[in-house]
């Protein structure tokens, strides 16, 4: 007698469950989950509408981006390829991580929310 494979979800109302690498390792086990790495310098980004420009281009987020932390997080959260790390690179001063706060705030929500499928270093 066959053993019965499991059928992953329904794709479209399960979108974000399947983003999940844990839930793709369920069902394909010996699937390879390439870590999505992206990098950004912050000492060639002043401000954040400079950050949401090096985001569109790096995850090629295109002309729906909102330049704004809502459309950041839905990014995040839901068209991004997971896993993924988000390097932070010379943002040491507290200056600069005074200007960037929110932004770092939302990235640790993300972190948070995405449960280990999303890592953010500050370098």
């Amino acid at each position: 007698m066959r053993t019965p494979q499991r059928r992953p979800p329904d794709l479209v109302n399960q979108r974000h469950r399947l983003a999940d690498a844990r839930s793709l390792s369920h069902f394909y086990p010996d699937a390879v989950m390439t870590l999505h790495r992206l990098s950004f310098d912050f000492r060639q980004i002043a401000d954040m509408r400079a950050f949401y420009r090096h985001f569109v281009r790096l995850t090629h987020s295109g002309a729906h981006f909102g330049n704004n932390l809502d459309a950041l997080w839905d990014v995040l959260t839901g068209e991004m390829p997971l896993p993924a790390e988000i390097a932070l690179c010379h943002l040491h001063s507290a200056a600069r991580q005074e200007t960037f706060a929110a932004l770092i705030a939302l990235l640790r929500e993300a972190e948070v929310e995405l449960a280990g499928q999303l890592k953010v270093r500050i370098d």
